[in-house]
This record gives structure tokens, sequence and C-alpha cells, in this order.
């Protein structure tokens, strides 16, 4: 049975990170929150990509509402 290497996206101190899961066991267990696992790099990558673009998108959102004084 061939073994995949994980990729966790993680949350620390505010930013998402993909690391490799001997890395993530190499962190202070309580430094870290996983936002999920998979089994590439690549796909983490695209995930924490997608996340830090919605994240982009509420503040574009919140600051527009504050220009626009709604």
């Amino acid at each position: 049975m061939l073994n995949k290497a994980n990729w966790y996206l993680i949350k620390q101190n505010g930013l998402y990170h993909a690391i490799a899961k001997e890395d993530a066991e190499k962190l202070d267990p309580d430094s870290y929150v996983i936002q999920q696992v998979f089994e590439s790099r690549k796909d983490a990558l695209t995930e924490m990509s997608r996340l830090i673009q919605l994240g982009i998108n509420e503040v574009k959102s919140h600051v527009n509402k504050l220009v626009d004084g709604s």
C-alpha cells in the first residue's frame, strides 16, 4: 500500500500555512489549528488561496460599506 504524504492547511497566529504533516508534528500542538488535510501540496495551496481571497472580499465589502456610509 502506498503511503501518501499528507499536507495540512493550518491557521497559526491569524495566518494560513500549507505545511507537510512532518513539519506540523514539530510544532506546539496548541500553537495552530488544522483547517483541513490534503493529499497534495497543490490542493492545500489552492484551498489556502481560496480562503485568503474570501477574506479579502469580506474586507472589501466592509470598506465599501464604510465609504458608502451604509
